[in-house]
């Protein structure tokens, strides 16, 4: 049975351990998040740019956003099925290829009707990378190490902080080569074929190999991680059953409906819940930051949300060390995301720089945290055959909710008192979420239930 296999697969991660292997897989999802945030921030510059230049309105802008997520709400789910059929490393090194082209276009767009093909492009590949990474790297390391999930996410600082040096090195010093749109993407660009070339020699994870009745291509890679971890050679087996029973697993479908069964039904509806708020407030706080900061010179906004990204890192790590005391992921994320919530609401009343500096410090860090805890609970809950369609269901109602927020907050931005009606209603969202946490089952101790699997 493929509960048996992939018990087997986490048992014998486990007796291996964590070492040099490990360390590759971790380098290469820490740059994938590295660049998901180059892509997310760069939407947010191509579109300051792009009204700077052509005086494009909020309400532009926002759409722009919202093209972007909307490309990510369709290509959700399509990675997240994609990648449990067809497998997580062989799906993550399409998106690769396809960011090459797409960034070589962006170089050179200046029409608008182009530019929001592009920003649709880029959704659609995109967020493939959030669906498949987390899961990726899970189902490569030993049960003990699956903290490091939360420490991958400050590669989302800093791609953050990467992108906002190049903004303040533009604004202050100039390029004297290249436009400042295109010099932009092709720094995009540079880190997304280096990402392609890293990723040639990329694994299929040995979970989804045992889920497939891969078995002897399983037992060859686990052997592989023992060897490159200098472990003494593992007598390994992970499963002996007939062919019958093999090609059974074989056909067995991937069903949408698998996620709604009765063991996971109620840790669905209020996970989709969670991923909608958290990326409704999220995205438009990192689009609109700029807006929210207009009290300040072009060159100081860019300095402070250098700072945002740089303060985001310590939540990383804060995060991967509170999952695993008495809070759990389950706590980790209410507090964190609670906190959040109450630092967007402060930003509403403050103006002084020094006080600007330091919610935004702490909303950063708390916020980054709160990313750090979900990515890691969200898929130990579900078994290897469903866990990325899982993935992908959850990261579908995210982009719902981060394509509509940039055009509703474009909207209000526009209103006047827009700016502390927007910020109170992404406070709103991240309160929302946090209590919605409640109702989510714990996943600590590690793998409580992420590989158990009922009837679905």
């Amino acid at each position: 049975m493929v509960q048996a296999s992939t018990q087997a697969v986490s048992h014998y991660l486990d007796e291996i351990g964590w070492g040099k292997y490990h360390w590759s897989i971790f380098w290469q999802c820490m740059l994938s998040n590295f660049n998901v945030q180059l892509r997310n921030l760069s939407i947010a510059y191509f579109a300051a740019i792009y009204a700077i230049e052509h005086g494009a309105s909020n309400t532009q802008r926002g759409l722009m956003g919202t093209l972007f997520q909307l490309g990510c709400f369709i290509g959700s789910y399509f990675w997240g099925y994609l990648s449990d059929h067809q497998g997580r490393a062989k799906s993550i090194k399409k998106i690769s290829i396809i960011f090459i082209f797409v960034y070589l276009v962006w170089i050179f767009a200046d029409n608008l009707f182009v530019i929001l093909i592009l920003c649709f492009a880029s959704g659609f590949g995109g967020t493939g990378e959030m669906v498949i990474n987390p899961v990726l790297f899970k189902e490569f390391c030993p049960t003990k190490n699956f903290n490091f999930v939360t420490k991958l996410t400050s590669g989302f600082s800093i791609g953050g902080i990467f992108l906002a040096l190049c903004a303040i090195s533009i604004e202050i010093i100039g390029s004297n080569y290249l436009s400042d749109w295109s010099f932009m993407a092709a720094m995009v660009l540079f880190s997304h074929i280096l990402m392609s070339i890293i990723r040639i020699g990329l694994d299929e994870t040995p979970a989804f190999l045992a889920s497939k009745a891969r078995y002897a291509q399983a037992e060859e890679l686990l052997a592989k991680i023992a060897k490159t971890n200098n472990k003494s050679p593992l007598s390994i087996t992970i499963y002996s059953a007939e062919s019958a029973s093999e090609q059974q697993i074989e056909k067995a479908p991937i069903r949408i409906k698998a996620i709604f069964s009765k063991r996971y039904v109620k840790s669905t509806i209020f996970l989709s819940v969670i991923y909608f708020m958290t990326f409704f407030g999220s995205f438009s706080l990192n689009l609109f930051m700029p807006r929210f900061l207009g009290q300040f010179s072009l060159a100081v906004r860019y300095i402070i949300i250098l700072i945002q990204q740089v303060s985001g890192i310590p939540g990383a790590f804060l995060a991967s060390y509170l999952i695993n005391t008495k809070l759990g992921r389950k706590y980790t994320l209410m507090l964190s995301m609670s906190i959040t919530s109450l630092a967007i609401y402060f930003f509403i009343f403050i103006e002084h720089i020094v006080l600007v500096i330091l919610v935004i410090m702490m909303f950063a860090l708390v916020n980054l945290a709160s990313f750090g805890s979900l990515f890691t609970l969200s898929p130990e809950i579900y078994p290897a055959e469903i866990r990325n369609s899982a993935m992908g269901f959850f990261f579908t109602w995210s982009r719902i909710g981060s394509s509509t927020s940039p055009f509703i907050g474009g909207m209000i931005l526009d209103l006047e008192n827009g700016k502390e009606i927007a910020l109170a209603l992404f406070a709103s969202g991240y309160l929302i979420a946090s209590l919605c946490a409640i109702f989510i089952e714990e996943t600590r101790p590690p793998l409580k239930n992420a590989l158990l699997i009922d009837e679905v």
